[in-house]
């Protein structure tokens, strides 16, 4: 699940991170015109931008960053106890 960030500008420090749904009903929009609003940087109605701000990590997609973090982590585990 990818969570949204709500803004009147688009440099602005957005307050919180929603779900698509909810930014659906804050805004009065559709689900499917926020995806593209999102996508595409596009103002929604007149005064709002939506972007990304966070992902879920997914075990299939995502397998090699996880690998990697692990690795990592356990190396600092490991300098911790020695």
């Amino acid at each position: 699940m990818t969570l949204y960030e709500i803004t009147e500008n688009i440099t602005e420090e957005p307050e919180e991170a929603v779900t698509i749904k909810e930014a659906s009903k804050r805004l009065n929009r559709t689900v499917g015109s926020l995806y593209g609003a999102a996508a595409e940087g596009r103002l929604i109605n007149g005064r709002y931008y939506l972007r990304a701000a966070d992902r879920t990590l997914s075990r299939n997609k995502d397998r090699n960053l996880l690998l990697e973090y692990d690795l990592v982590r356990q190396r600092l585990l490991k300098k911790g106890r020695g």
